[in-house]
């Protein structure tokens, strides 16, 4: 499975405690604000640099 190969841990939350999806919505954002800055035009390489934002 792809979450153990990455060595992430599926985690859920419920549908009434928007604050945790807040955080993670967060995240996501400045992931992707940040891959949309380091990759080339055709962003085909962001797969590439995702390590090195996440440092």
């Amino acid at each position: 499975i792809v979450l153990d190969e990455f060595m992430v841990a599926h985690q859920k939350t419920t549908p009434y405690h928007p604050q945790e999806n807040g955080i993670t919505e967060a995240f996501d954002e400045i992931l992707s604000h940040t891959l949309t800055k380091i990759c080339d035009v055709g962003r085909k390489d962001w797969d590439d640099k995702v390590l090195a934002v996440l440092w």
